[in-house]
C-alpha cells in the first residue's frame, strides 16, 4: 500500500473496507427532505426574488411624495422577507429561528419583524401615507439594526453612534444659579 492510498483511506474513515466513523446525522432534517442542490436552488430563487422585489420597489420610490406608498411598502417588505427567509434554505428554519432569538439578536429581531408586519398591515388596510412612511422608516432602521447584529461588535458600534446623538444626562444650565 502506498502512502497516498493509506492517507486517503484514513481520511475517508475506512479501515479494511469497513466504515469506522458513524454516519453523519442530518443537520437539515427540517428542510423538508431537500438535498443540498435543492436547498441551494431554493436559496438562490428566494434571494433573487427578494432582490427583484427591492429593485421593483425602487421604481416606485418617486411615487412616495405623490401619496402612492402602498406598492412601495409592500414590495419593500416582501423583498426583505424573501431575503431573510432565503437563509432558511441554507441552515433550516429552526436554526434560523435559533439564530434570530439569541441573546444579542432577540430585541433587534423582534423590532424588525414587528416593523415589517406593521408596514404590511398599514399597506393592506389602506391607511394614510402619513402612517405608512414612518412605518417604512422604522422598518429600515430595524433592518439595519438586525443586520448589524450579525457583524462582530455591530451592536456596540450602533450604540456608540447612537450615543453621539443623545442629549447630555447631566444638568447644566446656561443661567447662573
Amino acid at each position: 500500500m502506498s502512502v497516498l492510498e493509506g492517507w486517503s483511506q484514513r481520511v475517508a474513515g475506512w479501515s479494511s473496507g469497513v466504515v469506522t466513523t458513524k454516519p453523519r446525522q442530518k443537520e437539515y432534517d427540517c428542510c423538508l427532505g431537500l438535498g443540498y442542490p435543492q436547498r441551494i436552488a431554493g436559496f438562490a430563487f428566494s434571494a433573487l426574488s427578494g432582490l427583484l422585489c427591492l429593485t421593483l420597489c425602487l421604481g416606485q420610490l418617486w411615487m412616495l411624495p405623490l401619496g402612492a406608498s402602498r406598492k412601495f411598502a409592500m414590495l419593500y417588505s416582501l423583498g426583505n422577507a424573501l431575503l431573510v427567509s432565503s437563509s432558511c434554505f441554507l441552515v433550516g428554519p429552526m436554526r434560523q429561528l435559533k439564530n434570530m432569538t439569541t441573546k444579542n439578536r432577540l430585541t433587534a429581531s423582534i423590532a424588525y419583524v414587528s416593523a415589517s408586519f406593521l408596514t404590511i398591515y398599514l399597506s393592506l388596510a389602506h391607511f394614510s401615507v402619513f402612517l405608512i412612511i414612518p412605518s417604512l422608516l422604522i422598518q429600515i432602521l430595524a433592518m439595519m439594526w438586525y443586520l448589524l447584529t450579525y457583524l462582530p461588535f455591530g451592536d456596540s458600534f450602533l450604540f456608540l453612534v447612537s450615543s453621539l446623538f443623545r442629549f447630555p444626562r447631566t444638568r447644566s444650565s446656561v443661567l447662573p444659579t
